[in-house]
């Protein structure tokens, strides 16, 4: 920590509906100020509590699927975290839903700050026969994992104990990031390597590559301004070349994902497994329409329950380079 070690600043991250104003609401009471984002509609608050004689600002980001500029929301977000650099991110998540909420998470490790997961709604979970052991999910994701029901006040004390340590210790937050496959990890360095000298701090020559080859449309803007116009060229003929690679290794990852749930069916550790599946899936993200992505793991999952031995036939439709060649989307069957 710094001279102002005293101060911490905690950014509060999560889907929409996961209890994340709960959770502010019961760690900040009335010690908050609700108002907009600068030159934004979307609402912003922001608010203090003292922990153990220390001063804590702590700001509610706007709910966000994930951290493209497919919405203000997920703008605002990321561009808080890249920018602002808060000591930590508390990610709020739906316990009764936790592979949902996943998908953020993958994207929220791929940047340069320290996070810990507030497991919100554990009530509803129990109620609902969701069994997670959170310090098995924690050792698998390594970060902290802490159960919360914030609507009664439960393990919120606690949550800001372990996020406070985190902010403290943030060079030994090392987690269990997902790899991504060798094709496209080759296609993330080789963008890096042409963009790198080009790419201003506070932004990150890798992270920036991981967007482009995305099709994220700010990075896409911010990219064409940082960079001249013979490079320029250049990266775009190559994303162009390579549109379709992210989504052909995601959609084989999809009948991955099926054959390993059906191993699981019945083992009491289905919805731990089931939340790495989601991770590892997540962030072999590069392709445009994440959505869909994340829509078509949850519905894996749930076509796969009770059922030991079951045929899955995936079709998709064709996008990018196959849909401009008139080409039919891909299909596979387990």
């Amino acid at each position: 920590m710094t001279d102002h070690e005293a101060v911490l600043r905690i950014a509060l991250a999560g889907q929409p509906n996961v209890g994340k104003s709960t959770v502010f609401n019961a760690l900040t009471g009335l010690n908050q100020h609700v108002g907009n984002w600068p030159g934004k509609t979307v609402e912003s608050k922001e608010g203090t509590t003292l922990f153990q004689g220390r001063r804590i600002e702590i700001v509610d980001l706007p709910g966000a699927y994930g951290l493209t500029a497919s919405s203000e929301e997920e703008r605002i977000a990321r561009d808080y975290i890249i920018k602002n650099k808060p000591d930590v991110v508390i990610l709020v998540a739906n316990a009764a839903a936790l592979d949902r909420n996943l998908y953020l998470l993958a994207e929220m490790l791929a940047l340069p700050v320290s996070v810990t997961l507030g497991l919100n709604m554990m009530d509803v979970a129990t109620s609902e026969g969701v069994d997670i052991m959170p310090v098995v999910l924690e050792a698998n994701l390594g970060l902290p994992v802490i159960p919360v029901t914030a609507i009664t006040n439960a393990g919120v004390s606690g949550l800001i104990s372990v996020a406070v340590a985190e902010a403290d210790e943030r060079a030994r937050f090392h987690p269990a990031r997902p790899e991504l496959g060798a094709g496209l990890q080759r296609s993330v360095n080789r963008l890096r390597k042409q963009i790198e000298k080009h790419v201003p701090r506070p932004y990150e020559a890798e992270w920036i590559a991981s967007k482009l080859l995305e099709g994220d449309s700010e990075i896409i803007a911010l990219a064409r301004q940082w960079l001249p116009e013979r490079d320029w060229r250049q990266v775009e003929s190559f994303l162009t070349e390579n549109e379709d690679a992210a989504l052909d290794l995601s959609q084989e990852t999809w009948v991955k994902a099926w054959q390993r749930l059906q191993q699981f069916q019945g083992d009491s550790s289905f919805s731990t497994w089931a939340t790495r599946i989601a991770i590892n899936v997540c962030l072999d993200q590069l392709r445009k329409n994440k959505r869909q992505q994340t829509e078509s793991i949850e519905m894996l999952a749930e076509e796969a329950g009770g059922v030991e031995r079951q045929i899955l036939r995936v079709r998709l439709p064709a996008t990018g380079n196959r849909a401009r060649r008139g080409e039919p989307g891909r299909e596979f069957a387990t």
